[in-house]
Order: C-alpha cells, then sequence, then structure tokens
C-alpha cells in the first residue's frame, strides 16, 4: 500500500481484509518470476512488500548508514543468490537487527542447509516449490505475534 500500512487477510477466505499491521515484508529473491509472484501475494493479501535481487541490495536498503530509517518486520530471502547468499544474510541481519524474522526459502534445500539456517536464527525453511499460502499464514502469524507484543 503506497501509505505503508499492511493488512492481514482473513485465513477463512480472503473474501475479507482487515486491517492489522502497520510493518512489512522484503523480499530477496534473484529469480524475477518469483520474486514478482511473491510480491504478488503479498500484496494480493494486503501486506505491504519492498522487493530486492540481491543479498548486497538487501544490505544498502537497510544499512542505518544510508539514512534509512525503514525495517521490515519479516524478510523472506532465498538462500541460494549471487554474491551474498541468503545464510550470508541472515547471519548479518541477526547482527544488527535482531529483531527482525528471517524466513528462507531454496531449490537446493538439504538436512544439512536447514539446520544451518535454524541455528543461525531463521524461522524457517520453504523448499521450492513450496505452498504460498504456507509462507503467507507464516508471514501474517509473526505480524500478528510482534503486534501484539508492541501493545503490551
Amino acid at each position: 500500500m503506497p501509505d505503508g500500512t499492511a493488512v492481514a487477510w482473513n485465513l477463512g477466505g480472503m473474501d475479507a481484509v482487515t486491517p492489522l499491521y502497520t510493518e512489512s515484508v522484503l523480499i530477496a529473491e534473484d529469480n524475477q518470476a518469483m520474486r514478482e509472484l511473491l510480491a504478488a501475494h503479498f500484496r494480493k493479501a494486503g501486506i505491504a512488500v519492498e522487493v530486492v535481487e540481491t543479498g548486497q541490495q538487501l544490505k544498502r536498503k537497510l544499512k542505518p548508514a544510508n539514512g534509512h530509517s525503514w525495517l521490515p518486520k519479516v524478510v523472506v530471502s532465498d538462500i541460494y543468490m549471487p554474491g551474498k547468499t541468503g545464510l550470508e544474510v541472515l547471519r548479518w541481519l541477526h547482527r544488527h537487527f535482531s529483531d527482525v524474522h528471517v524466513i528462507l526459502i531454496t531449490a537446493f534445500g538439504d538436512e544439512c542447509t536447514h539446520r544451518r539456517a535454524k541455528k543461525l536464527g531463521a524461522v524457517a525453511v520453504l523448499d521450492k516449490p513450496f505452498a504460498l499460502d504456507e509462507l503467507l499464514t507464516l508471514v501474517a502469524e509473526l505480524l500478528q505475534q510482534d503486534q501484539q507484543q508492541s501493545e503490551a
């Protein structure tokens, strides 16, 4: 949404939307088709989305030295991207922005990669192809959880 306000959908049917969130999601994905698909589904669900193609772009977008005050609550990142991998991005995010939830996605997931990602602090690792509704539900739960904690 242009004003930065995000909303969540009615998980029972996506026919009704209820405003819930003022936070947004950042997608880091080098594959243009996947990036556009994810962004479109989040936007359709009423969640504000920013997108980048690489781990380096993600770091530049969030680096406080660049004067950016915007910080997503959730980052969805591909693991295997040119330059900085999703695991390197995860490590960097948890060093500088420990309250950002990170969900990793990959077409090349194995048990070792999943364990390593969890050890580094990933909320989840989803293997492609995954159900978009599963990802949307997970993101909505994280945003709702954060909102409830900030209201408490």
